[in-house]
């Protein structure tokens, strides 16, 4: 018997390459969500470099052949790409096909692994929160700081890509035009306006503009900003990143963010005032003035470099 798919459950879009164990791991916790055989799953294979490695190559083959070897959810599409696109090209080009299908979408890279509630708490705030344009996004990841006393969410206006979710009609107002997001922001003052406790994303998207990095994370980061909106977060993380290791694209160093497990199987997106809690944003700056010199080891937190 076939799986019914439900179509008020937004579509699941999982970004891989050539980490064939991360991405296993990623995908049986995916498989164990409660909504994943209602659920439909997209995920696009990036192609080999024009200089991959005889390893290389073997990997993307693994991971493909993993894909297709099990039925993670209720429906799985796999997008083979030919030539390599790049994570940031990959996810814009992906994004942009799936969520002008469905108007929604839930994001995943192939080093993140997820709650058996994750899919429902992601799904719910996406329904709870579609008619309010001040909250840009959702994500199941929390990074250590203060949790709001009394509620399973908060609120912070900077965006995380360790699992995300947003709408169409958010997603269009997003501007890849890096220059231009940078000549606005400049319009508005000094690019560390962007920054968080010296934490340098106004470096980033200078940086980005040089043509030094191809992030697609700093250039949705700014476009939030200059909305003014914010992201919803977990008071208790859904999500852990398993990429810190040898295959790790672009993070080298660790010992902060392997701090961050899984710390509930399941979590409700419940009633909480539409402002930011100050104390947990305050706390939240810290982390990144603790992150301040340790840059080069890091541009990948919060997915904010590829």
């Amino acid at each position: 018997m076939r799986p019914v798919i439900d179509e008020s459950l937004a579509p699941v879009v999982l970004f891989v390459y050539n980490r064939p164990i991360s991405t296993e791991l990623t995908l049986r916790a995916l498989a164990a969500n409660d909504l994943a055989k209602s659920s439909r799953l997209f995920i696009f294979s990036d192609g080999p470099k024009k200089d991959a490695s005889p390893k290389v190559l073997e990997d993307i083959s693994t991971v493909r052949s993993l894909i297709r070897s099990e039925k993670w959810c209720g429906e799985v599409n796999l997008i083979e790409r030919e030539e390599n696109n790049g994570l940031a090209a990959s996810i814009i080009a992906g994004v942009n096909e799936i969520i002008d299908r469905y108007g929604r979408v839930i994001v995943l890279e192939d080093d993140l692994v997820t709650a058996p509630g994750f899919l429902t708490f992601m799904n719910e705030g996406l329904r709870k929160y579609e008619k309010e344009r001040k909250i840009f996004g959702l994500t199941g990841f929390k990074a250590p700081s203060k949790r709001p006393k009394g509620y399973n969410t908060f609120f912070l206006p900077v965006m995380s890509s360790w699992s995300w979710a947003t709408w169409k009609d958010r997603w269009e107002t997003v501007s890849f035009d890096g220059p231009a997001l940078l000549q606005e922001v400049l319009l508005r003052g000094p690019a560390s306006q962007l920054d968080l406790n010296g934490y340098p994303f106004g470096e980033m998207l200078e940086n980005q503009v040089a043509g030094k990095i191809n992030s697609w994370a700093i250039r949705f980061y700014t476009s939030m900003y200059l909305q003014e909106r914010w992201f919803m977060y977990p008071s208790w993380s859904l999500v852990r990143n398993i990429g810190f290791d040898g295959d790790a694209t672009h993070t080298s160093y660790k010992h902060f963010l392997e701090r961050v497990k899984i710390e509930t199987d399941s979590l409700e997106v419940d009633d909480r005032p539409l402002e930011i809690d100050v104390r947990v944003f305050r706390s939240f700056r810290l982390g990144y003035g603790y992150l301040r010199g340790k840059v080069n080891g890091l541009l990948r937190l919060f997915g904010l470099y590829g």
